[in-house]
């Protein structure tokens, strides 16, 4: 499965594959203070399941999304032409540049994805971010990070581990905790705005419910392929194993959180 990750979670179609699920993504969107016209890129919007949800609340922004897995971004096409939505740009984006001209977007929307880029790839994405965004503009995230209490010889296991197993890094260990995070935001020129931890998160913080049924059951048909195709079934529970054995601790490790910062004017 190591160099097949994202081909598998793209076949099942998957989506909510970061901190809370569902739950976390509702949550980041009611916390996306976006205007009418502004235009907002999804940094890895893997399978095209929020950016459908943005869609449906926001439906006079301007949405665009990219993902360095060809698979993905495959996908997420097909997602869109199944919900008949025609109106968001898909890339794929075949470096770590993210390819689109200086200051082009109000905010960049990104979940699960800047914590597994490994060493300084953190901080080069994020000046990326960085770059391609308006004055003012935003980025808001919902990134897995490691909790204080986990020491580092126990991060750098769990990522070795994980990158043998899966060809990426559970999450960062050169940023591992929150205070790293925001030092790092502020060195680059974003100050942080919000921080709202998973262990916080439930419905009563959720203000918007996008809901669109034909995301929703594209969703479905590829889960579905978990428990009707047998080379897929064997693969779900190779991962569910490998993941339970590298996770095997007895107390919290990581948490889920979402930071909303904005780009300082220089």
């Amino acid at each position: 499965m190591k160099s097949d990750i994202l081909n598998f979670f793209s076949e099942i179609h998957a989506e909510g594959i970061h901190a809370k699920g569902r739950l976390g993504t509702n949550v980041l969107l009611s916390n996306l203070d976006l205007s009418p016209k502004d235009k907002l890129l999804e940094l890895g919007c893997g399978t095209g399941a929020t950016l459908l949800k943005i869609s449906r609340v926001f439906s006079d922004a301007s949405l665009f999304g990219i993902d360095l897995s060809s698979s993905m971004v495959e996908k997420a096409k097909q997602r869109l032409r199944f919900c008949g939505v025609n109106s968001i740009e898909i890339k794929h984006a075949k470096e770590e540049k993210i390819p689109y001209p200086d200051a082009s977007f109000n905010i960049i929307v990104v979940e699960s994805v800047l914590a597994i880029q490994e060493g300084e790839s953190l901080r080069s994405t994020l000046l990326e971010c960085k770059r391609v965004l308006k004055p003012n503009g935003k980025i808001i995230f919902n990134e897995t990070i490691w909790l204080d209490q986990t020491n580092k010889e126990t991060i750098e296991e769990i990522n070795l581990a994980c990158k043998k197993n899966f060809g990426i890094i559970q999450a960062n260990q050169h940023y591992p905790y929150l205070s790293d995070w925001i030092e790092l935001l502020g060195s680059i020129g974003f100050k942080t705005k919000k921080i709202i931890k998973g262990s916080t998160f439930n419905k009563e913080m959720v203000s918007v419910k996008p809901y669109q049924f034909r995301s929703y059951l594209f969703s479905k048909t590829g889960s579905l392929k978990k428990y009707l195709k047998l080379g897929v079934y064997k693969e779900w529970k190779d991962y569910q194993g490998r993941m339970k054995e590298i996770l095997n601790y007895n107390v919290p490790l990581m948490e889920g959180i979402i930071i909303s910062a904005k780009l300082i004017n220089e």
